[in-house]
């Protein structure tokens, strides 16, 4: 595993067969058909860009489910390297190797993060009356986005509409993590942060809170950061990644949208195919969320 990876990522208490099972469970798509979905369904499918074969993609999809199985990193990039080979990279200007290692590396990280991350965070939720509040900490090193890094440390409580922009990983290649805290814990944080100026505390509360959930963080003077997420910004086709929304059966996902924005969406799913004889819409319908 890289350096720079979490200790958790891979370490109990992480769910390894969920992760994986959730992860194996991802149809492979087309481009069509995964910029279609509605940004809260994106996750629940996979597709790799410049990749038109579904059953090669199919192959990445459990080539990265092994990981969460146990794989070691380095022998699940390799694999993956080799899938990508007659796809990804210009052979004739040398720097095809480093395209597909930089490819491979991108969805390992993504959507291994994006498993463990889907599974932990049920884990969290079911545990809300005991851990109310979850910290955002960073990867810490000079990779880290600056963004991200502002985040780092930060505490809002459990039910903030924060999470569902800011659970990592919340963007491409995000490699941040958010824990569980005891009112305690952030009794403490507080008291240790007492003498701080509002800005620098780590506990966000108030109007510090309502900044952060629309997508601003203010770390002090020439420190205010633009936080938003692709869902914030309005990119229809960005990257979104909302656990709770992934829990939300159809019906109540339904709720959120005008009546004309999800008859089109339907039709569209109808018309699309994630295998022969297999709609989208029927695809969707088949694998509703457990309640």
């Amino acid at each position: 595993m890289p350096d720079d990876l979490p200790d958790a990522f891979l370490l109990e208490p992480m769910p390894h067969d969920e992760a994986a099972a959730w992860l194996k469970n991802k149809p492979a798509v087309s481009r069509e058909v995964f910029d279609a979905l509605l940004p809260e369904l994106r996750a629940r499918a996979i597709v790799v860009t410049g990749i038109e074969d579904a059953a090669v993609v199919g192959e990445i999809r459990d080539i990265l489910a092994e990981l969460l199985q146990g794989m070691e990193w380095e022998k699940a990039k390799k694999q993956l390297v080799e899938k990508l080979g007659p796809w990804i990279g210009d052979d004739a200007t040398g720097d095809a190797q480093k395209s597909r290692e930089a490819r491979a590396e991108l969805l390992l990280r993504t959507h291994g993060f994006q498993a463990y991350q889907v599974t932990q965070h049920a884990v969290m939720r079911r545990q809300e009356d005991v851990f109310p509040f979850w910290q955002y900490l960073s990867s810490g090193d000079e990779k880290v986005r600056p963004a991200h890094a502002a985040l780092n440390e930060v505490v809002a409580p459990a039910g903030s509409k924060f999470w569902h922009d800011h659970s990592p990983p919340w963007q491409w290649g995000c490699r941040c993590r958010k824990v569980p805290l005891l009112p305690e814990e952030v009794d403490e944080l507080k008291a240790e942060d007492a003498r701080k100026p509002p800005e620098a505390q780590r506990v966000l509360e108030g109007s510090a809170l309502r900044l952060a959930e629309d997508g601003r963080l203010d770390r002090g003077p020439a420190q205010q950061f633009d936080i938003r997420s692709d869902r914030m910004r309005g990119k229809p086709t960005g990257y979104v990644f909302d656990p709770d929304s992934l829990a939300l059966p159809l019906d109540q996902l339904e709720t959120r949208y005008d009546p004309q924005t999800w008859a089109e969406f339907k039709t569209a799913m109808q018309g699309a195919f994630i295998e022969a004889g297999l709609s989208a819409w029927q695809w969707l319908l088949n694998n509703q969320p457990n309640p």
